[in-house]
């Protein structure tokens, strides 16, 4: 595939990790201090999105900018300068980026309360991720925009709406800027952005989950549609009649690695099923006690980094553990996403009804 060949050599392809994902910001938004560039317009643009998506009483201050990065923990600050170089105090924005986590606990208002205390008068949080975004995480963030109503949120479709369908719109007069531009870097980032995009697919008419895994060499891609998947048959299980009591559930990658972990919390709060996809072709699904007398506190840990508990390992050793043996082409993932959302269903029910193991 010519994309896989243009992935090879693409820059974002190894650097993956979130600080790369916050320079490239830095780097872009940048360009608003440099009229002259090609890239000043998208810049401009971007920069004016933000303000006018969060509904603040206020337009983009024509000034140079100072980015900062890190600062106070925030992802990327930029600042509104005055004549004298000095940030102006009537608006402010920062970057909360995301890829393969999600919002801790508090963590946004937090920053936000931060700047507010340092006399800004208007504040804009931006949540900008480029995985995929699981419903969960969606409905947090719109919970959280209730309460920070300046907050912009960036998902995936909000992303490819602004960076490459408008760049692809060559017949708009108010282009962003020619699909034609030369910058190596932008396009290398497109690039890499569209290889890992899957908003758009729809996961209820896969008819093979292996293969539709396979479709693209990139593991970022695989990983973001195995959280979608997972993510659709946990909503669905959450609507069930017969499973509707176990709504809470959790969707994330298991650390670093290409297992994909679902978790639905049983009702007595203290056990856990668990469905994990190893690679492309494989899924199981165990049935766990956790030993740890607080169960909240794992199940926040959980909740907050999508992520295994940190004490993994040693409540890994002290489960109790059942399994639930899936049909062959089930296990091996050669079949449609309707026939494993059943076969999940089945076996959460037998898991959970198993009252030797409670």
């Amino acid at each position: 595939m010519d994309s896989d060949k243009s992935l090879k050599y693409n820059i974002f392809n190894y650097a993956t990790k979130e600080l790369s994902q916050d320079a490239f910001i830095a780097w872009l938004l940048n360009y608003y201090n440099d009229k002259d560039h090609e890239l000043y317009p998208i810049a401009e643009k971007l920069l004016n999105k933000i303000v006018t998506e969060s509904h603040i009483d206020s337009k983009l201050p024509k000034t140079k900018i100072d980015i900062r990065l890190q600062e106070d923990k925030r992802d990327v600050t930029v600042y509104f300068l005055d004549d004298k170089g000095e940030p102006i105090k009537e608006l402010v924005i920062f970057f909360e980026d995301k890829v393969n986590s999600s919002e801790g606990d508090g963590q946004i208002t937090g920053y936000f309360n931060k700047l507010r205390d340092k006399d800004f008068n208007k504040v804009i949080p931006v949540y900008f991720k480029t995985t995929y975004m699981t419903k969960k995480e969606e409905a947090s963030l719109n919970t959280l925009k209730t309460k920070l109503n300046s907050l912009v949120i960036f998902s995936q479709k909000e992303i490819s709406d602004f960076f490459v369908n408008h760049l692809n719109q060559k017949d708009n007069i108010d282009i962003i800027m020619p699909i034609r531009t030369y910058n190596v870097l932008l396009n290398d980032w497109i690039t890499y952005f569209k290889s890992m995009a899957v908003f758009g697919i729809d996961v209820k008419g896969i008819t093979n989950i292996s293969e539709k895994l396979k479709e693209k060499d990139s593991s970022i891609y695989k990983k973001s549609l195995k959280i979608k998947i997972l993510d659709e048959i946990g909503n669905s299980i959450k609507t069930s009649q017969n499973l509707s009591k176990l709504d809470n559930y959790n969707v994330g990658p298991f650390n670093n690695s290409h297992a994909i972990y679902y978790w639905i919390e049983l009702p007595d709060k203290k056990t856990y099923i668990q469905i994990y996809i190893m690679g492309d072709t494989l899924i199981r699904l165990s049935f766990n006690q956790n030993p740890a007398e607080n169960f909240d506190e794992i199940r926040n840990k959980i909740e907050v980094f999508c992520n295994a508990p940190n004490n993994w390992k040693y409540a890994r050793y002290k489960k109790k553990r059942a399994s639930f043996k899936f049909d062959l082409n089930i296990e091996t993932l050669e079949c449609t996403y309707s026939d494993l959302k059943e076969q999940i269903k089945k076996a959460i029910l037998e898991v959970s009804n198993n009252t030797d193991l409670m």
